[in-house]
């Protein structure tokens, strides 16, 4: 059985299977309950047989996340690359789709806390349509007015992003209709230098659309720098959208391959089964 991103709290019928996997898609938050001994986190995370999580970098030496005897194993989002066949042409806007602002899961450890929302990072690089001169749009639910005329007023086109996520089809059209991703990471992902990576990145990957994304550690694990570019400063956004400018075919072949080499789903759930013994 595998309870991806922890979906479903296992019940009896689901303790009878012998092999119960945890996918946790949204890294550091877990770690963190399970290490200040929350009873429901752990009675929750202890339900399963074999934990598997998007934050590849956690237990590395340069990621404060605890593991708390918990044999957590990277893995990363998974895709079928023949679900996205590269589209001709060479769009002009970039885009990315996204929830504002997330509530009720900021949590403290030792000392830090760490925000499990974007937006403290969009506001960080709000600007980047007035900086490079490029069109970016964003499939988001403004909060209220003043976020909307925050956004919009920073060069943003916004759009509802209710039907675009509505199903496959319209999803994947949005993709490959896109000149490539621009998205910021949730801070809970950045600090601790996770090693988490989009499940959604990873589409406009298999769509050959290339993705500008925040650092996260992530760049240990797969090449960062032709189709997947990684920041920090708003000088790293700039660089790596002139670079895509400079010749966006090669930019988009790369984005394709690495997709292929490093998310297709026959690696990926091959490696999970197997660490899992299965």
């Amino acid at each position: 059985m595998i309870n991806l991103c922890g979906a479903t709290r296992l019940r009896d019928e689901h303790m009878a299977c012998p092999v119960r996997i945890m996918i946790d898609t949204d890294p550091v938050y877990e770690q963190i309950k399970y290490a200040k001994a929350d009873p429901a986190a752990r009675d929750y995370l202890d339900a399963h047989t074999h934990f598997f999580t998007y934050g590849e970098n956690i237990g590395a030496a340069d990621c404060n996340v605890p593991l708390s005897g918990i044999a957590w194993r990277p893995t990363r989002p998974p895709v079928i690359p023949e679900l996205w066949p590269v589209a001709a042409g060479e769009p002009d806007c970039f885009t990315t789709i996204a929830t504002w602002e997330n509530k009720g899961k900021n949590i403290e450890f030792e000392g830090a806390s760490y925000v499990w929302s974007k937006h403290v990072n969009f506001l960080r690089f709000l600007d980047v349509p007035k900086r490079s001169g490029q069109h970016f749009m964003m499939a988001m639910l403004p909060p209220d007015p003043a976020v909307e005329a925050e956004v919009r007023g920073q060069g943003w086109q916004l759009t509802d992003p209710r039907p675009i996520s509505a199903g496959m089809t319209v999803y994947a059209d949005f993709i490959r209709n896109s000149r490539g991703e621009f998205t910021v990471a949730k801070d809970i992902y950045v600090r601790p230098n996770s090693g988490w990576f989009s499940d959604r990145s990873v589409c406009y990957l298999a769509a050959g659309r290339p993705v500008v994304t925040m650092r996260t550690g992530f760049s240990k694990f797969y090449p960062a720098g032709t189709g997947l570019f990684e920041f920090s400063t708003m000088e790293e956004v700039l660089a790596a959208l002139d670079a895509i400018a400079t010749d966006y075919p090669k930019h988009s072949r790369a984005a394709r391959e690495l997709a292929m080499e490093y998310f297709a789903s026959d690696r990926v759930v091959s490696r999970l089964l197997t660490e899992a013994g299965l």
